[in-house]
């Protein structure tokens, strides 16, 4: 069932990405505009101060592929690509053989995409990684997350593999405002971190197993501070 859902999930994202795109951009954007007019009132020149949001923040259009990769169906837009170049090269070539063997090219690029990645997978960089609503520390064995009115952490190395993706179990826990009680039971849950990492630019999609919840997708960058708001 949880890969039913996943797929369905997947289709939904990729038949409405031009609506989801235009709000996620403004979303990326946002943080670097503020950013830049941080930096210009520290007296930075308007063109530094964004190529300065952009080096601390990441890149919003590397983000954005990220987020379209997990969200939607890749390999989809992969062999779209590869047919329409084959096609055109066909129209072209009728009377030799390049046209045949752009097709050819195209059904062994499905292939790959299908089967998926073969090459090693590596470790997500070490340090500190930070956007809006949370902080993520990795470690050379574990990763503890910050949220605003939440905690988790993930017990083990943070791997991606050969297309920059990865897939982490760990735990979640909600807090609340005021004092914790003598004896008080944490709301904690089993959860997974999935998403993808590009240079320095991570997008992170929480969600709690047990409840089958999905608490949120966050973008980060290294080396970021990170914007919390903890419950008071």
């Amino acid at each position: 069932m949880a890969f039913l859902r996943e797929w369905l999930h997947r289709l939904w994202g990729f038949l409405r990405a031009g609506r989801r795109d235009s709000d996620l951009e403004r979303e990326l954007r946002a943080p670097l505009e503020l950013a830049a007019e941080d930096a210009k009132r520290q007296g930075a020149a308007a063109n530094d101060a964004a190529r300065e949001a952009r080096l601390r923040d990441g890149n919003p259009a590397l983000a954005m592929d990220a987020v379209r990769d997990q969200r939607g169906l890749p390999w989809f837009d992969d062999l779209t690509r590869d047919i329409r170049y084959a096609l055109r090269t066909l129209r072209r070539s009728r009377r030799s053989g390049c046209g045949i063997l752009a097709v050819i090219v195209a059904c062994l690029t499905y292939s790959s995409c299908a089967s998926g990645p073969s090459s090693p997978s590596s470790a997500i960089a070490l340090g500190l990684w930070g956007g809006d609503h949370v902080t993520m520390t990795v470690k050379r064995d574990s990763a503890q997350f910050e949220f605003d009115c939440a905690h988790g952490d993930v017990g083990s190395m943070l791997i991606v593999d050969a297309r920059g993706r990865f897939n982490a179990t760990g735990t979640f826990v909600r807090e609340h405002g005021g004092p914790i009680r003598d004896g008080e039971v944490p709301d904690s849950h089993p959860a997974t971190y999935s998403g993808s990492a590009t240079g320095r630019t991570l997008v992170l999609t929480v969600r709690l197993t047990d409840l089958e919840e999905t608490i949120g997708t966050f973008v980060l960058a290294h080396e970021s501070p990170g914007r919390i708001l903890k419950c008071l």
